[in-house]
C-alpha cells in the first residue's frame, strides 16, 4: 500500500502503528483481523483484482460489521464517478454489502432481533460523546482531566491533519469517502465509546487506517 502510494515500503508500518491493535490483541477483539482483511481488500482494489478484493472485504465485514462502511463508500464512489465506458465491476463492493444484509437477516431469524439495532448504544447525537468527555475532564481538574482527554485530543488532531490533505490527495475516491464516513461516525459515538478505556482505541481503528492512507 505504501509503494502504491509512491512511498517507501517502510511507510507501511504506519498502518500497523495504531495503539488500538494492542488493545485488540490483549482483549481478544476482532479489530486487528478486520484491519488485515480491509487493507488487503484495498490493496487488491488498487491492483484491479476485483474478486480477491470482494472476498477480502467480505471477510473484513464478517470480522467486524463496521467494514460495511468502506464497502458502502466504494459503491457510492462507483455510482457517482463512473463514466459511460467504465467497465469496473461494482461486485467488489456489492459482495460485502450483500454479505452484511444476509448475515443480519440470518441473525435476526435466529435471535429475533438484528444485531444492527444495537448500534443505538454507541451512535448518538453528533459531538455528544466528545463534548460529554470534555465536560467530565474539566470537572476532574487539570491533572486528571488532561489524562482522560489526552487521547481524544490526539485523535482529533490526527483527523484534522488527514482532513487537511483530503482535497489534494491522489487516493481513490472510495478511500476518501470511507475516511469521511468513518470520521463522521467517530463524532457520533456516544460517551460510552469516547470515555471507555477499552472501547476508545478499537472503535477508531478504521478512521485511523483510512486517515493514514490519505497521509501516505
Amino acid at each position: 500500500l505504501a509503494r502504491s502510494s509512491g512511498r517507501h515500503a517502510l511507510w507501511g508500518l504506519a498502518l500497523a502503528a495504531w495503539p488500538g491493535f494492542l488493545v485488540s490483541m490483549v482483549r481478544d477483539l476482532t479489530e486487528i483481523i478486520q484491519a488485515a482483511f480491509l487493507l488487503g481488500g484495498i490493496s487488491a482494489i488498487r491492483a484491479n483484482r476485483t474478486w480477491i478484493a470482494a472476498f477480502l472485504l467480505l471477510l473484513a465485514r464478517l470480522a467486524r460489521e463496521t467494514a460495511v462502511v468502506a464497502a458502502g463508500a466504494g459503491f457510492l464512489s462507483w455510482l457517482a464517478f463512473r463514466s459511460p465506458d467504465d467497465r469496473r465491476s461494482p461486485a467488489v463492493f456489492l459482495v460485502p454489502i450483500a454479505g452484511y444484509v444476509i448475515w443480519q437477516a440470518v441473525l435476526a431469524i435466529a435471535w429475533g432481533q438484528a444485531p444492527a439495532i444495537g448500534v443505538r448504544a454507541v451512535i448518538g447525537i453528533p459531538f455528544s460523546g466528545c463534548l460529554g468527555l470534555l465536560g467530565k475532564s474539566l470537572a476532574l481538574g487539570k491533572t486528571d482531566g488532561c489524562q482522560i482527554f489526552a487521547g481524544p485530543i490526539l485523535l482529533t488532531a490526527f483527523l484534522a491533519l488527514a482532513g487537511s490533505v483530503l482535497a489534494r490527495s491522489t487516493n481513490r475516491f472510495h478511500e476518501k469517502i470511507a475516511f469521511v464516513g468513518y470520521a463522521c461516525a467517530a463524532f457520533m459515538f456516544t460517551p460510552r465509546v469516547w470515555g471507555g478505556e477499552e472501547a476508545f482505541l478499537p472503535a477508531f481503528t478504521e478512521v485511523y487506517l483510512f486517515g493514514t492512507l490519505l497521509l501516505l
